[in-house]
C-alpha cells in the first residue's frame, strides 16, 4: 500500500520569483546564441569533437545541434555502421526477400 504525502506549497517571494524569470528567459537566449555559434562553426569547417571542447559538450551532441545524423544502420545487420554513402549503395545492391 502506498500513501502520499502532500506538503502546502510555500510561497516564493515576489522579488525572487521574478529574477527566477529572468535568469530563464536569459536562459533560454544564451541556448540560441551557443547553438547559432556552434552551427556557424561547423559550416565554417570546424569539427565536431574540436568545437565540442571548447563548449564542454560531446561531439554527437555537436552533430545533433547541427541537424547531422549521428550514425545509419543497415536494417540488416545492426552492428554495422554505414556512412550515408554506403547506405544508398547498400539499398541499391539489397535483393529483395521473396520467401523462398
Amino acid at each position: 500500500m502506498r500513501t502520499t504525502v502532500t506538503l502546502a506549497s510555500v510561497p516564493v517571494d515576489p522579488d525572487l520569483a521574478r529574477r527566477l524569470q529572468r535568469a530563464a528567459r536569459a536562459q533560454v537566449r544564451w541556448l540560441h546564441e551557443r547553438n547559432d555559434l556552434i552551427r556557424k562553426a561547423y559550416d565554417a569547417g570546424g569539427g565536431a569533437r574540436e568545437i565540442g571542447r571548447h563548449v564542454d559538450l560531446s561531439h554527437p551532441a555537436i552533430l545533433k545541434i547541427v541537424g547531422k545524423p549521428t550514425r545509419r544502420y543497415y536494417p540488416g545487420n545492426r552492428r554495422t555502421t554505414l556512412t550515408a554513402e554506403e547506405w544508398a549503395k547498400a539499398e541499391a545492391e539489397r535483393v529483395p526477400d521473396d520467401g523462398s
